[in-house]
């Protein structure tokens, strides 16, 4: 369901900058994204592996000493 809201979402952005085109110049329609496009970057996002999954033993120490001291990344 949750997939289903995002997807629309994206598409419903999409399809609201088609209104633009008119507007832009030729260089930037060409650059315009697809509905299909957007949804196939979106469906590799979610397939991608998150960063803490690749990160070393060492780096994840690292980060839970930054987590414990304050000073972390932000999420």
């Amino acid at each position: 369901m949750a997939y289903l809201c995002q997807a629309e979402a994206l598409e419903r952005e999409v399809l609201s900058q088609v209104s633009l085109l008119p507007h832009l110049e030729e260089k930037d329609r060409k650059s315009m994204p697809t509905v299909e496009q957007v949804r196939a970057e979106f469906d590799a996002w979610l397939n991608e592996k998150p960063a803490e999954m690749s990160m070393t033993p060492a780096d994840l120490e690292a980060q839970e000493l930054y987590r414990l001291l304050g000073v972390a990344k932000a999420r």
